[in-house]
């Protein structure tokens, strides 16, 4: 209860909301079907990449429009990206 007296509602809601999106995530066992859940929460996707089993963290303080793949790029199982900042992984990565 500290915690929530400390950050505040808005930041606690935010985190709870992180945390099912992620939770659907990976529900989703596709890559065609997580880029276009990435796609519609804001994430930039390039053409022909594979998406497997990547781990997100920090999206509640940031967003994942943060995410910027280009065209070609593979993240692969046990990757993590943190979306506090802008990540940008260009062509063929």
């Amino acid at each position: 209860m500290k915690a929530f007296c400390e950050i505040g509602l808005l930041r606690t809601m935010r985190y709870v909301w992180y945390a099912v999106i992620v939770i659907f995530f990976r529900i989703l066992c596709i890559s065609p079907l997580r880029i276009f859940f990435l796609k519609s929460m804001g994430a930039k996707i390039g053409k022909n990449c594979i998406v497997h089993g990547v781990r997100f963290f920090n999206g509640y303080r940031g967003s994942f429009s943060n995410l910027i793949l280009g065209d070609d790029c593979f993240i692969g199982d046990e990757t993590l990206i943190d979306l506090a900042a802008p990540l940008v992984l260009e062509n063929k990565v």
